[in-house]
């Protein structure tokens, strides 16, 4: 009999949902429609039940996706019963079982939302005895296996039979089965008859797709998956050490036989270790019969996990996880979407697992003890203060959020209790969750959400710990179950601001997506049990003795971070007000998280400036903005000073691996190619006998992991330098030692993993007015400082450029956002508060600088500039924000600190700059201004012409040019804009704007819009052109520079617009209302060893009210200065980009082509190459000319790590925005003397869009000093563009291609239209050649003439051929050509043949001059190299007559006599004889002089 029996206890809190009186609550139990009630309980909100209500089953077992929903009601005798609460009870904890499990569980609302209100019951399953203890699902009826559903904890299995296995899919009925299984499926007591198949044979394919594997056992291996099928096997590619490889590759096996014949056949799973023999690599198998897959819905197995063993001895246990989908098509059938889901949450369930039989998944339970978090940000509105203080007994203000935690694994969830009112929550709770070890699923999940009584449940955070990092499934000593801490875990999701508005970036904090921004942290632990039995999950608070021993995990030590912004450029577009950036790491320097201290983490606002061409950069010049941020965390120098050590280690296996690479795709000599394998091999021998740190009494203690970990990686680094050397001794070949390179490289990359990164990343942000733009992550421990080089972050203390990117969601991943909000060069440290002397010491040119700053703001009353409030709104002296009043003499120095010098006006740079700075075109504008009046006619307006804004202007022709410039026409009407014939635009009156194109009698004001053109340099000269000859002329006095492009300052350098919210500028007009001035002093530490490292300001603060109001933040009180790196000189650079060729780039026409160009794009300078219409395979043969490039640092830094060069593709549309192609950086070579040469090299970039390739580009890249030098000579010219110069340009000769293009098969139709005459153009290295036209395919799909011929200069090196573009036209009615194919061939290795001709001298094939020749050089030689032949037949051939000399010399040339007309061959005679002549008297001179000599 099976049975569910539910003992319904009692509830507690449960809401009163009656208007008068209380509830009379009921319980309701519901399991597949079978209701049943319990009694009712008059006005009681903490019933007590005590029933036990028994389901019966009919004979069916339960699955393990089965659930029970229990409802509380309220009995009303008059209205319909009110609903009270409800919940969903998963049953898959009661199969394995028969005793009680108790549940207590919280009720939900009808938004699924937990309330204050739970339930406690028990559940009981009851099935026959005959079918306990049968892990496998089967009994036997009459000899015939029949597969049942009798549930247990795994949710499925697998059964033997004679003729292979069978398998069972549980944990799913047949209605909601994924794979379709109730085909198959029989009810207890029923034969499980097999389908009779058709006998006829016809076609199949069998698709495979192998995804990825999990947990799989064994030290160092290098998995590979083998797949039978029937008679064929395939093999999956080696992932190179790793016990998680991941494949993602689909086979396809096709087969001609009939149904009952082939799904009789068993497919075989078989996953092997590379690196060792055969007979002892296999990890695990599994196998089932190919019907079990053709019985499934759409005979498909989708995405399944199935479970390896070794098929020997069953009995051993798990031996990893498989993950596969399996699709059986025949004619006509469509296959369904292979694709792997992005959340495989739902897939990571045990009831998607197929296992074989007799193999035993083992009890086992996590313990995960949850202590307590830190640092969550506020969750809830000012509105919810009041209720919040109602539930509160206590005096004490509360933060606005309530976190509880949700702890899942494996498909399960399991909560802890709700804090409320503290963003700095303690649990002290043992969270128990059975699960079946080994667990296919991988990730182990923490979600924390703030508690809200009246609306939804909003997460805070999502942190993620995966069950391979923690554990290590081995069979040697290494091995240990999954382990953490105690040890803080971050928790990541969107920006801690809170918003009223809802949340676009939620999402993240559910983990879906790259978290932006740190929104906490939570010290917990887990261990792991092994079990004989199953126990109940379960939640109960932690022993005191426990929480007391995590107390010296808590110790804290003082850290600070600083970076140096060196440059912000590639800014993708202007924005309305300045440009910020914020360095954060936690919450420390959140400007916007009014919780910490502030601190000088953000650079001064400021605005864009153009570079000319379609991007913006910040100004700074030589005063680089800095920021400094304190910060206090647990010292864990020992877990990350052994990731920095790995990462070198990695760092120099791959530029070992890279150098390498480039010496075999460049034919370089094998001793040459072995002798840089042979140093990789040492260097990699010798990093493997550093040590790994030792830990260090002010180090938190070690936990359990700690010492696995190190333990593990000792023994791995022993291992892999023992297989190093053996490498060294025996590899011959250099493939062999590139392999070996590349799996060192991934088994090193591996050990670097550090589950315990308890601090949280760098978060750079840039912000523009208030609002967060794009960010960027940087972890703590590339940028760490430590006393040992070798335990150093890699990063810290060097330039680094990095790449801002957008907040988005994983659902977004995909979407065409290319664009990038910046890109910034910074020097980030990060190191303990007592090595700070590290980051002063490492700049030598520059010198830092500390600022306090306030601003002077004024308003304008009738014309006269006031600070009264009002009109103005902000306090007359305040920061940048207007937040902070901050008169000059309110700021408190912090201790140690003192002044220099006095307070001095500093405007901001940005607004300096002209409009046309950085261009190299501008064009002016100009307003003509008319009125007039209800009696009279228009006529001119006072003034006449005025700018936009309508500010008075001169007439045009009294605007002057700016030096360096050149008008390009003449002043003329603008029409492209919203105007009437005349080009006026009408509006009532000027200072209320709001001008139309059409006239109104209302209007009584109306102009129009005058433009005229300039460029830079000479008129009718280009731009690239005239810089070129002010570089060769050395005319510093027509080169743009910084003061050129500066305005004139104002008097007073007041800043003017029209509220404090508008866009500031330094020239004062009509409408502007406020206006403002940045004051700066410089502070300085008292002493040169001073130990002063905090700079917070103090501000005096003498209002009344704040000091009688209580609710004044200190935060109000405290402000910070800025920051500079002041360098003392700059270096001018030139830089000149080799555009030559790319090849494969991306379609984005529709006749499947593109018209590409290039973007370059380096520190602040832009230029864009010509663009080249129709083709895949574009060819510029282009020199991109950067002249004059300013740069701040050392040379021989720079020399070191140069700043990357942006390579942009681009597709030109006319109509619409260019198409972004993708994008890469690559690093220039750096040259310190102009006069020091060398070849520079064209290289093959991969070129990436969306993480995907996207094509090849050939360039090579220069970066040269200055520094009041010349630079070399500019290339060559092709009209107004610069060639790639010789020596770096490819060397082309002479080459043949020969085609054979018989015809054309399965053309698909073209805009609905078959393609009937199509033809072939073969194009490469800029020559075309064309087929002829196929008349009518369906009649004969053939070419008349298939022979094709190409004579072309194509390259030398087979490195840089350029790929052959193959397109099909289809030739149409009215002259219609479209393009319905193409194809790219790069590869012609597999085509080229040896040449049929070779150069040889044809006079040596003549013996008496052989003879002469040899003679001549006889004193010289010491041993005769080529035979001579005998002097009988030498005299012999000198008898014979001159005739027949040449024409034996001429059969020995192929007859080339032959080929000739008389006439050519006449005069080949003569010349020949003339020839002969010469080469005798020359052989007869050298022979004399040898005899003297």
């Amino acid at each position: 009999m099976y049975a569910l029996h539910v003992n319904v206890k009692k509830a507690n809190n449960l809401k009163n949902v009656e208007i008068s009186g209380k509830s009379d609550p009921y319980v309701i139990v519901d399991f597949q429609g079978q209701k049943q009630k319990t009694k009712v309980k008059d006005d009681d909100l903490n019933p007590i039940w005590d029933e036990e209500i028994s389901i019966d089953l009919k004979g069916k077992p339960l699955l393990a996706s089965d659930n029970v929903l229990i409802k509380v009601m309220d009995f009303d005798k008059v209205t319909p019963d009110k609903f009270m609460g409800q919940t969903l009870i998963p049953l898959q904890c009661v199969l394995s079982t028969t005793a009680e499990v108790p549940i207590c569980v919280a009720l939900q609302n009808k938004k699924g939302q937990d309330t204050m209100s739970t339930i406690e019951l028990s559940l009981r399953y009851e099935f026959p005895q005959k079918m306990r203890g049968l892990t496998s699902n089967e009994i036997e009826q009459d000899g015939v296996r029949d597969e049942v559903d009798a549930g247990g904890a795994s949710g499925g299995g697998v059964v033997g039979g004679d003729e292979g296995v069978r398998t069972t899919i549980g944990g799913q009925d047949e209605t909601d089965s994924p794979i379709g299984v109730g085909k198959r499926k029989k009810k207890l007591g029923s034969l499980a008859v097999r389908p009779q198949y058709s006998t006829k044979k016809q076609d199949f394919q069998i698709r495979v797709k192998i995804i990825e594997a999990r947990q799989l056992q064994g030290a160092n291996i290098s998995p590979i998956c083998k797949v039978t099928c029937w008679k064929e096997s395939k093999d999956t590619r080696v992932r190179n050490c790793t016990n998680s490889p991941f494949w993602d590759q689909i086979f396809f096996f096709n087969f001609f036989d009939s149904a009952a014949e082939l799904l009789d056949q068993q497919l075989i799973f078989t996953v092997y270790d590379s690196r060792r023999l055969r007979r002892d690599s296999l990890i695990g198998s599994f196998k089932f019969d190919l019907s079990l897959v053709y019985e499934c819905d759409r005979h498909s197995m989708l995405n399944k996990w199935l479970l390896l063993c070794n098929p020997e001895d069953p009995m051993s246990g798990a031996r990893g996880y498989l993950k596969i989908s399996v699709v059986i098509l025949e004619p006509g059938d469509e296959a369904p979407s292979m694709k792997v889901s992005e959340s495989d949450e739902k897939e990571d369930i045990e009831g998607n697992l197929l296992r074989p039989a007799g193999v035993q998944l083992r009890s086992a339970v996590f313990k995960i003890l949850l202590y307590m978090a830190e640092d969550l940000p506020r969750m809830d509105s000012d509105a919810f203060k009041g209720i919040k203080n109602l539930l509160s007994t206590s005096d004490e203000e509360k933060e606005f959020v309530d976190p509880y935690a949700v702890v899942s694994f494996a498909g399960k969830s399991i909560k802890s209790s709700t804090k409320y009112g503290t963003d700095h929550p303690e649990w002290n709770e043992e969270i128990t969750m059975n699960i079946q070890f080994p667990s296919m699923c991988e990730k182990l999940k923490f979600t924390f959400f703030d508690w809200d009584r009246i609306g939804y449940n909003d997460p805070i955070g999502t942190g993620f710990i995966s069950i391979s990092q923690i554990s290590s499934f081995r069979d040697d000593a290494d091995g240990f179950l999954p382990t953490f801490g105690p040890s803080f875990v971050n928790l990541y999701g969107s920006p801690r601001e809170y918003s009223d508005l809802p949340d676009k970036y939620e999402a993240l904090n559910l983990g879906k997506g790259q978290g932006v921004a740190y929104r906490g942290r939570v010290l917990l632990e887990i261990s792991t049990e092994l079990l004989d039995e199953p126990i109940a999950d379960s939640v109960k608070p932690l022993e005191q003795d426990k929480v007391a021993r995590i107390q010296k995990s808590l110790r804290r030590r003082k850290y600070q971070l600083y970076t140096a912004f060196l440059s912000a450029t590639m800014i993708e577009e202007k924005r309305d007000g300045p440009i910020e950036f914020e360095v954060s790491i936690g919450n420390h320097g959140n400007k916007l998280d009014e919780s910490v201290t502030p601190c000088a983490s953000t650079t001064p606002p400021t605005n864009p400036i153009s570079d000319g061409l379609h991007y913006y950069y910040l100004p700074w010049g030589d005063d680089k903005p800095c920021t400094m941020v304190d910060s206090q965390w647990e010292d864990i120098s020992f877990r990350l000073g052994a990731v920095n050590l790995l990462l070198r280690i990695a760092d120099h296996l791959e530029r070992g691996i890279s150098h390498l690479m480039v010496a075999i795709k460049a034919n370089l000599p094998i001793e040459t190619q072995a002798q840089l394998a042979i140093s990789s091999l040492d260097e990699f021998i010798m990093d493997c006998n550093h040590t790994l740190p030792q830990w260090e009494p002010e180090n938190i203690p070690q936990n359990e992991i700690d010492i696995h970990l190190r333990k593990l990686r000792e023994d791995q680094l022993n291992t892999l330098r023992e297989q190093a050397i053996n490498t060294r001794e025996t590899v011959s070949e250099i493939d062999d030692a590139l392999k070996e390179l590349k799996a060192y490289r991934e088994a090193i990359l591996n050990l670097a993993i550090e589950p315990q990164m308890s601090i949280p990343d760098i978060i750079i942000w840039m912000l523009c007015s208030g609002k967060r733009i794009a960010y960027h992550r940087i972890p703590a421990h590339e940028v760490l400082y430590h006393d040992n080089e070798d335990y150093r972050g890699m990063k810290c203390g060097t330039a680094q450029t990095i790449n801002l990117k957008r907040p988005i969601l994983l659902k977004d991943e995909n979407k065409s956002d290319w664009k990038i909000p910046a890109q910034l060069r910074v020097v980030v440290w990060f190191g303990l508060e007592k090595d700070r002397a590290a980051w002063t010491e490492s700049h030598n040119e520059a010198k830092l600088q500390v600022v306090a700053e306030t601003y002077e703001n004024q308003a304008s009353i009738v014309g006269n500039w006031v600070t009264k409030r009002p009109p103005l709104t902000r306090p007359p002296w305040s920061d940048n924000t207007g937040r902070i009043d901050l008169p000059k003499d309110s700021i408190q120095l912090p201790t140690g600190w003192e002044w220099v010098g006095d307070w001095f006006v500093s405007p901001e740079l940005s607004l300096l700059y002209k409009k046309d700075a950085g261009k190299t075109s501008f064009v002016e504008e100009l307003f003509y201004n008319e009125f007039r009046t209800p009696t009279s006619p228009w006529k001119v307006a006072d003034p006449a012409y005025t700018d936009a804004q309508g500010e008075p202007k001169g007439e045009p022709r009294t605007i002057e040019l700016p030096s360096g410039w050149t008008w390009g026409d003449d002043w003329k009407i603008d029409y492209n804009r919203p105007c009437d014939e005349d080009g006026f635009e009408y509006t009532v009156e000027a200072s209320t704007g709001g001008y139309v194109a059409a006239e109104k009698l209302y209007h009584m004001f109306r102009r129009r819009r005058l433009i005229r053109s300039r460029i830079l340099g000479e008129v009718g000269v280009p731009v690239k052109q005239e810089v070129l000859r002010q570089v060769i002329a050395h005319d510093q006095q027509s080169r743009l520079s910084l003061l050129q492009s500066l305005s004139t300052e104002p008097a007073g350098a007041w800043e003017y617009a029209f509220n404090f919210d508008s866009k500031f500028h330094t020239k004062e007009r009509k409408v502007d209302m406020v206006r403002r001035r940045r004051w700066h002093r410089s502070l300085a530490p008292k002493g040169l060893n001073s130990e002063t490292t905090s700079c917070v300001l103090q501000i005096r603060n003498n209002s009344k009210q704040a000091e009688s109001s209580m609710k004044l933040k200190k935060k109000e009180n405290l402000t910070v200065p800025r920051i500079f790196m002041r360098f003392s000189t700059s270096h001018i650079w030139h830089l000149r980009a080799y555009i030559f060729q790319a090849r494969s780039v991306l379609a984005a026409d529709q006749s499947g082509l593109s018209d590409p160009f290039v973007r370059c794009s380096f520190q602040g300078h832009s230029q864009e190459t010509q663009i080249i219409q129709q083709t895949l395979c574009p060819t510029w043969d282009e020199t991109l000319i950067f002249e004059h490039i300013e740069m701040c640092g050392d040379p021989q830094t720079i020399f070191s790590d140069p700043p990357p060069v942006m390579i942009e593709l681009f597709d030109y549309d006319q109509l619409s925005s260019d198409h972004f192609l993708g994008r890469l950086q690559i690093t220039p070579a750096v040259r310190l003397d102009t006069e020091t040469t060398w070849a520079n090299v064209l290289q093959w970039y991969t070129i990436e869009k969306n993480r995907k390739k996207g094509g090849e580009i050939l360039a090579a890249f220069e970066l040269i000093l200055l520094d009041g030098k010349s630079p070399p000579p500019p290339p060559t010219r092709r009209g107004t563009l610069f060639n790639v110069p010789e020596g770096i340009r490819p060397v082309l000769q002479r080459t043949g291609i020969e085609i054979l293009c018989w015809g054309v098969r399965g053309m698909r139709k073209y805009k609905l239209a078959s393609v009937n005459s199509p033809s072939v153009e073969f194009e490469i290295g800029g020559k075309v050649v064309e087929s002829t036209i196929i008349k009518n395919v369906k009649k004969n799909p053939n070419f008349k003439s298939p022979l094709l011929f190409l004579d072309v200069l194509l390259p030398k090196e087979e490195i840089y051929l350029p790929p052959m573009n193959i397109c099909v036209r289809d030739h149409r009615a009215f002259g219609q050509k479209p393009m319905v194919g193409v194809h790219v061939l790069t590869d012609f290795q597999a085509f080229k043949v040896p040449a049929r001709t070779s150069q040889t001298d044809i006079l040596m094939d003549i013996q008496a001059l052989t003879d002469i020749a040899c003679l001549a050089h006889e004193p010289c030689l010491t041993e005769p190299k080529v035979a001579i032949q005998s002097p009988t037949k030498s005299k012999s051939k000198q008898k014979k007559k001159f005739n027949n000399l040449i024409s034996n010399t001429f059969q020995n040339v192929d007859n080339l006599v032959s080929c000739l007309h008389v006439c050519s061959f006449i005069l080949f005679v003569l010349l020949f004889c003339t020839h002969i002549h010469m080469r005798m008297q020359k052989l007869a001179h050298e022979h004399i002089i040898t005899c003297i000599n």
